[in-house]
């Protein structure tokens, strides 16, 4: 009944004590997965309901709960499967209120405000998603990339100016308020486009640059990418340097 749009057949069988935690065959989807990944945001609020809670509760006891984390055979929760095929606020906002565990990543290292980042479609699923504190600096285990480099290297305008794909999301991330400055200092180093002797170097003089300058560090603190670009363009020169030598080692 959860992945069908029935709220009121659900809240029923609820009422009957049709077992609630029952997984499917195949995937191992529970109810809350059901709707989840169907969008059914009313379907979830009654499978989530006090009232459901309380019949598994007073049947089992506190640890007798739906656990909006349990994973499916391809480790991926509720959470998960909302990102991947709904762009609904509000069905991630029911589901935070579970406070669901958002590190957790599946099969592929995904979490699931990563699943939602790469689907350009589902920019409100990622702006609730990081309302609800999904961490915007998190690195990815199999890219080792941050959300931002990735976005950044995966669109046809870094500045966020061009119709790329990844560009509604690319301004939510910016706009989150929750960027380190130095993840994204470490961004713009990373789409230079360097050797990897030449980009140790240069990524040495351009964090020195860089994190000394005022303006450049407030650009970096609010996401400011127009502002930490056109500075990189100004100092064309210093990527120029024929010379090149450790800023350390000289």
């Amino acid at each position: 009944a959860a992945k069908y749009n029935d709220p009121l057949l659900i809240k029923k069988l609820i009422e009957l004590e049709a077992p609630i935690k029952t997984v499917s065959t195949d995937l191992q989807d529970n109810a809350v997965m059901q709707a989840a990944k169907n969008c059914l945001v009313d379907n979830l609020k009654e499978i989530l309901s006090d009232y459901a809670k309380k019949l598994l509760t007073d049947a089992g006891g506190p640890q007798n709960k739906i656990d909006v984390d349990r994973v499916n055979v391809n480790s991926k929760t509720a959470l998960h499967l909302a990102a991947e095929n709904c762009n609904t606020e509000e069905l991630i906002t029911t589901l935070g209120q579970e406070t669901p565990n958002l590190f957790m990543v599946d099969n592929n290292q995904d979490t699931p405000l990563w699943i939602a980042a790469e689907n350009n479609k589902h920019e409100h699923t990622v702006r609730e998603l990081i309302e609800i504190e999904a961490d915007v600096n998190i690195v990815h285990v199999g890219r080792n990339r941050s959300l931002l480099c990735y976005t950044l290297e995966t669109i046809n305008n870094v500045a966020g100016t061009s119709s790329g794909d990844k560009t509604p999301t690319l301004d939510l991330i910016l706009l989150s308020g929750k960027l380190l400055p130095d993840k994204v200092i470490d961004c713009i180093l990373n789409v230079i486009g360097l050797s990897s002797s030449e980009h140790i170097i240069l990524a040495n003089r351009w964090q020195n640059l860089l994190t000394q300058n005022e303006t450049v560090n407030s650009a970096a603190e609010k996401g400011d990418l127009v502002t930490l670009l056109n500075f990189k363009a100004q100092n064309e020169n210093f990527n120029k340097d024929q010379s090149i030598t450790d800023p350390i080692t000289g």
